[in-house]
């Protein structure tokens, strides 16, 4: 049961834990499982339970395009988790969606300089830093965020393609645990005593509140 109690715990945990965690925890949990087969005699029963409840309940969710992006902008990661089949087929997926981000901003920052009007040419005119030749395709900016060797989440700011990838699909959390420790600090606001607390007050105390224990923990 250790490999299960470490999965639960990694998923359950607030800080730097995303939605891309769950395709990779469950991969790495199911090749943990089949490895203790051959070691052990009494629980094999026990472990082919817990691989068959697995795949009955995260049943098609490999095959699911935003929790595979989720997890291949994980600069932790990247393709690293896949076998070589799905590699093929997780950076054409990344192609795709990579093209599809980049047009969409494409077609974004055209509508700004539209509105802008003459003070967007001057400060283009007057802009006195580097600027770069051209923009990288997307396909290529996925091509080297694939082949960068930095495991820092920070390393994105070199990608803003892949950035607002990992953003955009990598906002959810893969467990309600810590919305449930937020609903407990609501019980703690929201008393019999402070019954008249308006709706706009309660929530800047639960932010503030959220916040601090935020900090401690990161301390």
């Amino acid at each position: 049961m250790q490999p299960l109690a470490v999965a639960l715990d990694m998923l359950q945990v607030e800080n730097k834990c995303y939605i891309g965690f769950l395709l990779l925890t469950l991969t790495s949990l199911e090749c943990k499982l089949r490895a203790l087969k051959p070691s052990v005699k009494l629980t094999v029963p026990l472990i082919d339970a817990i691989l068959s409840d697995l795949d009955t309940r995260f049943a098609g969710y490999s095959d699911r395009s935003e929790l595979i992006i989720a997890s291949v902008t994980l600069p932790q990661f990247r393709l690293r988790w896949l076998d070589e089949a799905k590699k093929a087929a997780a950076r054409s997926l990344m192609y795709e969606y990579a093209t599809a981000v980049q047009q969409q901003t494409a077609t974004t920052s055209h509508d700004t300089d539209n509105v802008s009007g003459s003070a967007s040419r001057e400060d283009d005119f007057f802009c006195f830093e580097a600027q770069p030749a051209e923009n990288t395709d997307a396909r290529t900016e996925v091509d080297m965020f694939l082949v960068d060797t930095s495991r820092d989440i920070h390393c994105l700011n070199r990608y803003p393609v892949i950035q607002k990838l990992f953003l955009q699909y990598n906002t959810a959390l893969p467990s309600i645990a810590p919305v449930e420790k937020l609903f407990s600090l609501g019980g703690q606001i929201l008393t019999p005593i402070r019954n008249r607390l308006t709706p706009a007050h309660f929530e800047r105390q639960m932010l503030l509140r959220a916040n601090k224990c935020a900090f401690r923990i990161t301390d």
